[in-house]
């Protein structure tokens, strides 16, 4: 996970907690000491939530925690989207680079010594995608790997 997913993760969790804590106060009685009093109402009814497996709600004390999981989705998906479309444009640079060499100049090595060797052309193609590919660098980026 790159640290700007984790930190968009974070930030969620955050604004969740602060609006829970908004509401909680909302409901609560304020007292002149500057303390607040959780009504017994709610005490009794987020206690009994609190002790509820999820699948034991009821459908609409579920909704709560699906609307919230949609929302932690949400962030997930737009980081994915981001990392889909890294990959496409590697995916966009190997097709151009397959266009521009023939499989001999692909898959034949040669050594220090002047020796010639064959080598699967993934290897080689590989290789020099990750030494000069723009994409890489992106995608690398996007996971949370130094460039």
């Amino acid at each position: 996970m790159s640290e700007q997913t984790r930190a968009k993760l974070a930030e969620y969790a955050h604004d969740a907690w602060s609006g829970w804590m908004k509401y909680l106060f909302a409901k609560s009685e304020h007292n002149s000491d500057g303390t607040v009093t959780i009504p017994k109402w709610a005490v009794d009814r987020w206690r009994r939530q609190s002790e509820t497996e999820y699948a034991d709600l009821p459908k609409g004390e579920q909704r709560s925690d699906l609307d919230e999981a949609d929302a932690i989705l949400g962030v997930l998906d737009h980081e994915a989207a981001a990392d889909l479309a890294a990959m496409e444009k590697c995916a966009e640079t190997l097709r151009y680079l397959f266009e521009q060499f023939d499989k001999e100049t692909i898959i034949r090595n040669t050594d220090r010594d002047g020796e010639e060797s064959w080598v699967p052309w993934s290897i080689e193609f590989v290789s020099k995608l990750q030494a000069g590919s723009a994409a890489l660098a992106r995608l690398d980026a996007l996971r949370g790997e130094e460039e």
